[in-house]
């Protein structure tokens, strides 16, 4: 089943050409997953980044006695518009993030994680509601 899945690590791998076109493989580690994952993206597309959200399937194949995943990207699912509530929601965990990473010194690090921070409060009011 397609899910979510938040880029921790990557690393650039080979490039290989078919006849379907170049593509560019990349190894994985998810923090939904434990595992490395493959991830194959047309020459032309833009690199996964860390802290990026993909979404796909994880589609397990065994070669000798080891097991190996693969991400196979989807259309993500079409969203209904946002909510009052979920407009509160996302404005107090950016706010939460901005309190964690501001408390001491600015800085430009600071900044550039406020955003990811500010999801992962953002997920934590669905994980204490159980809707998650």
């Amino acid at each position: 089943m397609a899910q979510h899945y938040t880029i921790r690590d990557v690393r650039k791998g080979q490039e290989v050409e078919d006849n379907y076109g170049k593509y560019q493989n990349y190894a994985l580690a998810l923090e939904e997953h434990g595992e490395p994952v493959k991830l194959m993206l047309n020459i032309d597309k833009p690199a996964p980044r860390v802290g990026d959200v993909v979404y796909g399937n994880l589609e397990e194949f065994e070669s000798g006695s080891r097991t190996y995943y693969m991400l196979k990207p989807c259309p993500k699912p079409e969203q209904p518009p946002i909510t009052t509530q979920e407009a509160i929601q996302s404005q107090w965990a950016i706010g939460q993030a901005v309190q964690c990473y501001l408390a001491g010194e600015p800085s430009a690090e600071a900044y550039d994680n406020i955003e990811r921070e500010a999801k992962h409060f953002y997920r934590m009011i669905n994980n204490i509601r159980g809707d998650a």
